[in-house]
């Protein structure tokens, strides 16, 4: 029997989730190969976790849920490796398995929301891809302490997911995906606070991609409730956190916050658009001035783009034609910068700049390159410039990957790599780190340790000043 149009389009939408899966786990497949490094995993987080020997009564449970571990309250975090420790024992490909999983359905979660959100098959595919192969997940993927990025960001797409299969529909219906999806959305609070972005992302998402009309009542009553949760979750653990997680002994001026928040979008945005030269550690010197291409040209153009997202966001919810048309790039927009501002300096913290902290708002910047891509006329064209993109992102986290196998390999690279972000270097990149004071190196390998740890004054993840022995 032939096979007509729509067949061969249910059967390409059937391989495309199968597609976005199958690349996900091979990039990331030879990461079971990679064992524990002295980099947290040596820690209460795995090795040290407290609940791992623990014999399976369910007591520790609400002991779990009690109390924060290392300095942080993450009890969903810390609980998740007691069931790889039930399955696995210590084995370390067991743990490395848990994140691959976890990746690989995160990749289908983002091609599911894409596709249910803006009913554009293409478009959430190509997205699902980009995010699948990015390598700038290397560090959420093969690092097994890791496992906060890809089990947050789990629960955090399905409660989005949730959310939306309740949006349009009957009150009772909407109700309890409403109510499913705050649950979600603590548990993954419970994971990594960092998720408490959802609500915002979800109300944009109605804005900008929702069924129309808006019921402004029920948008109002969601956001009151998501966000008095949230708020009611921080207060309840704050104290938990302060002096490991939240560090009150770091004081910046306030020219010395401004540069230092914009400096961080500078380099997140930099990451993203190119990532190599990866590494696992970033220091970034926090400087009392700008520097002029700072003033003139970033600041200026991160207000500009900050101001053509509100306008079109406005646009968009007053036209559904342009709601349509562009209203996923801009929902992108909002997803990246969102979900990068808990990760900026309003809050005082040990470290300022990683890859993993890049793992919720790299959905946005997928979606705004799938567009992009979609959007070449030539077909030819275009499918050459998917399959070049998800190539050289492939081929860059396949590469990456065996960084993180022991503690050798992982701080020889950092040793070679470490980028010293200057405000007056901003927009270039250093190559392999090489020292032009021989003492300087001397005084970062012998205090490597030290200086990871943060226990020499002046010296931590945020360096004012680096000086020779």
């Amino acid at each position: 029997m032939p096979t007509t149009p729509n067949d061969a389009s249910r059967q390409s939408r059937d391989r495309a989730p199968f597609t976005v899966a199958l690349l996900s786990f091979l990039v990331y497949i030879h990461s079971l190969r990679n064992g524990f490094v002295n980099y947290d995993d040596i820690d209460e987080r795995i090795l040290k976790n407290p609940f791992i020997n623990t014999p399976w009564d369910w007591s520790f449970i609400p002991q779990a849920f009690s109390q924060a571990t290392a300095g942080y309250y993450d009890p969903v975090y810390v609980l998740s490796y007691v069931l790889d420790y039930k399955l696995w024992g210590m084995n370390p490909a067991g743990f490395h398995f848990g994140n691959l999983l976890l990746h690989t359905l995160n990749s289908l979660l983002v091609f599911h929301l894409v596709r249910t959100m803006t009913k554009r098959p293409n478009l959430a595919w190509v997205t699902g891809i980009l995010f699948a192969v990015h390598p700038v997940h290397v560090e959420s993927v093969a690092w097994a302490t890791s496992r906060k990025d890809t089990l947050s960001l789990f629960l955090a797409l399905l409660s989005m997911l949730v959310y939306w299969v309740g949006a349009g529909k009957g009150v009772r219906k909407y109700a309890v995906c409403a109510a499913g999806s705050i649950a979600l959305l603590m548990l993954g609070m419970m994971t990594k606070p960092t998720v408490a972005v959802v609500p915002g992302m979800i109300l944009f998402a109605e804005l900008l991609l929702g069924p129309r009309p808006f019921s402004w009542r029920r948008m109002v009553g969601f956001q009151s409730l998501a966000w008095g949760a949230v708020l009611v979750f921080v207060a309840a653990t704050y104290s938990m956190t302060v002096g490991i997680a939240v560090k009150e002994t770091i004081h910046f001026t306030p020219l010395q916050h401004i540069g230092l928040f914009f400096d961080l979008y500078a380099y997140f945005i930099k990451i993203i658009l190119f990532p190599v030269n990866l590494c696992a550690l970033y220091l970034i010197e926090v400087k009392d001035r700008f520097d002029p291409l700072t003033l003139v040209l970033f600041i200026p153009g991160l207000l500009f783009l900050v101001g053509w997202m509100l306008v079109e966001i406005k646009r968009c919810v007053v036209d559904a034609d342009r709601a349509r048309r562009y209203g996923p790039e801009v929902w992108g927009a909002v997803v990246f910068f969102a979900g990068l501002l808990p990760y900026t300096n309003i809050m005082p913290r040990t470290i300022y700049l990683a890859d993993r902290y890049l793992y919720l708002p790299s959905i946005g910047f997928c979606l705004i390159a799938a567009s992009i891509l979609l959007r070449i006329p030539v077909v030819r064209l275009r499918l050459a410039g998917i399959i070049m993109v998800v190539v050289l992102y492939g081929a860059l986290t396949v590469g990456r990957v065996p960084v993180w196998q022991n503690s050798v390999i992982l701080w020889s690279d950092v040793t070679k790599k470490r980028i010293w972000t200057q405000t007056a270097n901003m927009f270039s990149w250093r190559g392999p780190m090489v020292s032009r004071d021989s003492g300087e190196r001397r005084f970062w390998n012998t205090n490597r340790w030290a200086c990871l740890r943060n226990r020499i004054p002046g010296c931590g993840w945020t360096w004012r000043k680096l000086t020779s022995p």
